[in-house]
């Protein structure tokens, strides 16, 4: 009996062990799967980040398109309006024209109506002294102030 207790002995020791080992061998593959887990869960995410920056890409490049047409838009639009100011100087300017050419017309038919009045008044003048010369030859006792 003596030989077979340290058989049994070792064998138990070897049962112990090996239970051990099954113990460890089924952590090892519960962390394995853990693991595997792990892995398939940060490649979703990976995915998933890709798909994301992928989406902010695709909208930020819209957006970019969006912002050039709308500069382009207000380049068109601020070159329509300068053009128009353009245009606008312009009348104004040959509207200034006109009215200093209007001025200047109203200036010298001033001074002809100045110089027809003054030649009217002269005119008036004239007629007044010799009406009185021709009273006072035809009248000459006549008093014609």
């Amino acid at each position: 009996m003596k030989s077979t207790e340290p058989r049994l002995t070792a064998a138990d020791e070897w049962e112990n062990r090996c239970a051990k080992l099954n113990g460890y061998l089924k952590a090892l593959n519960l962390l394995k799967i853990e693991a595997k887990r792990e892995k398939v869960e940060a490649e979703r995410l990976k995915l998933k980040a890709e798909d994301d920056l992928k989406s902010v890409s695709d909208n930020l490049k819209v957006l970019e398109r969006e912002k050039n047409l709308e500069a382009e838009r207000r380049r068109d639009r601020e070159a329509e309006l300068d053009q128009e100011i353009q245009d606008l100087q312009k009348l104004v300017s040959d509207d200034k024209a006109r009215a200093d050419k209007a001025e200047a017309s109203l200036a010298e038919s001033e001074r002809g109506c100045e110089e027809l009045v003054q030649m009217a008044q002269d005119s008036v003048a004239a007629t007044e002294r010799a009406l009185k010369a021709q009273v006072s030859l035809l009248l000459p006792n006549f008093n014609v102030s």
